[in-house]
Formats: C-alpha cells, sequence, structure tokens
C-alpha cells in the first residue's frame, strides 16, 4: 500500500460528494473555461495524478512522486480545526483501482498552525522570494463539477496577487474547482519531463486568482526522508 507523503498549503476544502455534479457554477474558472479532460490512457504527468477519498464521501487530489508515495496537501488528511488526522479511504490514480493508505505524514508547521478568523491559514514559512520570474505551470485534478481528471496547462504563475512576499503562496489563473486541493503544479520544460513546484492549495475566483504552496528546497528534503523510511 502507498504511504501518504503529505506537504502543507492553504485552506482549501475537500469536495463534497453530497453536492451533486454539475449543480451549480464554478466559482474558481476564468472564463473561458480552459480545462481538458484527461483520458484514462494519459500518460505521464497525469498518468501519476490520482483522487484522495476521504471517509464520508469528500475527496482530494494528489500525486504519486515514487512508487508508493502521494503528495497531496495537508489539509486533505490533517483537520487544523479538530487538530486530528482526517480518515482517508485509498487513493485511485488516474481512474485505476484504489490502494489503501499505510502511512500519513505532514509538516509540523502546518500542524502546529493557527487558522485565522476567514478560515485562512498562515504559511508554514515566511520565505517567498519577491522576485520569482514568471513561468508557465500546468495544473490537474479532480474537480466537483466534473466527471474524471481534468487539467488545464500553460498558465501563466507569480507570487501572490495581495503583493504580499512574505510567504510562499503561488497565484495563477489556471482554472481550478474544489476536489482538486493537492493536485500538483507543474513545470514542463521544453524537451523535458515535468516536474512539480507546488500543490494546489486554494481558490479565489475572479477577479483574484487560485493559488498554491511553492515547495521549497527543505520541504523537498523532508519528503525524501520520509520516502525513505
Amino acid at each position: 500500500p502507498p504511504r501518504l507523503v503529505m506537504v502543507a498549503g492553504g485552506l482549501l476544502y475537500a469536495a463534497k460528494r453530497a453536492a451533486p455534479q454539475n449543480s451549480r457554477a464554478p466559482r474558481s474558472v476564468f472564463p473561458p473555461d480552459d480545462r481538458v479532460a484527461v483520458p484514462a490512457n494519459a500518460s505521464y504527468p497525469h498518468a501519476a495524478v490520482g483522487r484522495l477519498a476521504l471517509e464520508g464521501g469528500g475527496w482530494c487530489s494528489g500525486a504519486l512522486v515514487g512508487n508508493d508515495s502521494v503528495l497531496t496537501a495537508a489539509h486533505c488528511v490533517y483537520d487544523l480545526r479538530q487538530r486530528a488526522w482526517r480518515r482517508l479511504t485509498g487513493f485511485a490514480p488516474n481512474g485505476r483501482a484504489a490502494v489503501a493508505v499505510e502511512r500519513v505524514h505532514a509538516l509540523e508547521c502546518w500542524m502546529q498552525g493557527a487558522m485565522s478568523a476567514g478560515g485562512s491559514m498562515d504559511d508554514c514559512d515566511p520565505a517567498w522570494r519577491c522576485d520569482l520570474a514568471p513561468v508557465r505551470v500546468g495544473v490537474s485534478g479532480y474537480p466537483l463539477d466534473k466527471s474524471g481528471q481534468w487539467t488545464h496547462d500553460n498558465c501563466p504563475i507569480g507570487p501572490a496577487d495581495d503583493g504580499d512576499c512574505a510567504d510562499r503562496r503561488l497565484s495563477f489563473t489556471c482554472d481550478l474547482e474544489r476536489g482538486e486541493s493537492g493536485g500538483p503544479v507543474w513545470v514542463r520544460p521544453p524537451g523535458d519531463n515535468a516536474y512539480v513546484i507546488g500543490v494546489v492549495s486554494n481558490q479565489c475566483g475572479p477577479p483574484c486568482a487560485n493559488g498554491a504552496y511553492e515547495l521549497a528546497s527543505a520541504d523537498i528534503a523532508t519528503i525524501v526522508r520520509w520516502m525513505r523510511t
């Protein structure tokens, strides 16, 4: 069974199955809707993206970062309000059969964090690079308003749109919906494989922007250590 490797992110509640599919317009899609359906036989990186099922019918998204390890958002696995681990019922990569969860990790800074009155979280590490050069990224996950995996590629990303350079939030207008929290944010250099630079963590919608948590070198080192234990 895979060991789920978790990193902290901002708050984006997991999708709730109780809401009928296609029952409402997405709140975080920037017209026109540029999301594209991912076929079941898709190649990398989409083949590595899956749906993380939560007890009670909700779900998040995540991505395989090893043969038995999955990267997702910490709020998908640890309830900061209740100070308790969420119950996970399995991970299904790109529509394949779900596998059980054996072990869960989360960055300590998330577990010791505090929710604000507005429901957001103070970011783990105020070490944002204010001189981040804009790049184009792709995102993929399992949105509430559609069936299966959907992706939006080649959208620009930059520092948080509120001008706050004291955190590691990334801001972009890739189209998202609930359920995609924890999905990968990747860069695909010309002629090279895609690699993950962050995790989808929050949504805002027009005229704001959706957001992700940037993976710092310290985060990556921690994840690698978890994967080796």
